[in-house]
This record gives structure tokens, C-alpha cells and sequence, in this order.
């Protein structure tokens, strides 16, 4: 449970962008019927791996530069997978990014709002 706290608050973190906020994080949710299994690698090489069940929907706030990759799989299968280019993509797509929930659905991560 702390383990998947912790990598789903890596994930979170990566979409968090600037101001780094620990009192309005950023959240993920995933939109799918099917757990979404996520795996994280931090730029020391680190690898974490957890599970966001369905409807699950979570806000954390860690430190966005520490994120090498992170791949969403659904039964071994990738839909998605971010890495340090499209991280600071996603940190510009709003003004605020606080203000947009990341939806994972079967084609990948969308944001909840339109990117400006």
C-alpha cells in the first residue's frame, strides 16, 4: 500500500509542473474498467511498479525532475509511455497545470481540459 502510494505519487509529481505545489497536487486517474499497472524509472535507474485500479484517482506532490520514464501497461500490454521530453510537454499544457486531472484511458494519458 505505501509502495503504491509512492509510485503513484512519482507519477502524479511528473504532471505536477511549476510552481511545485504539496498543497494542490496534481491527479491521476484512471478512466478505464481495468487495473492500470505503472511502472516508474527515476533518473538514478530506479524502477517502482504499482497498480491504479480502476475509477482510482490520486494526488500527490514529488519533485517532477527526479522521473526518467514512466509506461502505463494493461495486461503486459503498453499503452503509454512518457518520458523526460514528454514529461516537460505536459508540464506546459496549461498556464496552471494544477488545474488538469490526467486521464489514463486506452489510448494513453489524456489531459482532462484542452492544453492551451
Amino acid at each position: 500500500m505505501i509502495l503504491r502510494a509512492l509510485i503513484l505519487g512519482l507519477i502524479a509529481s511528473l504532471l505536477a509542473g511549476c510552481p511545485y505545489d504539496r498543497v494542490h497536487p496534481p491527479y491521476l486517474q484512471n478512466k478505464m474498467t481495468v487495473p492500470v499497472d505503472v511502472e516508474i524509472v527515476l533518473l538514478e535507474g530506479v524502477v517502482s511498479a504499482g497498480v491504479l485500479e480502476p475509477g482510482g484517482r490520486l494526488g500527490f506532490g514529488y519533485r517532477p525532475d527526479s522521473i526518467a520514464k514512466v509506461t502505463f501497461s494493461v495486461a503486459e500490454k503498453v499503452i503509454d509511455e512518457i518520458d523526460a521530453l514528454r514529461i516537460a510537454l505536459m508540464l506546459k499544457c496549461t498556464a496552471d497545470p494544477r488545474l488538469v486531472t490526467w486521464l489514463i484511458e486506452a489510448d494513453g494519458l489524456r489531459p482532462s481540459i484542452p492544453c492551451s
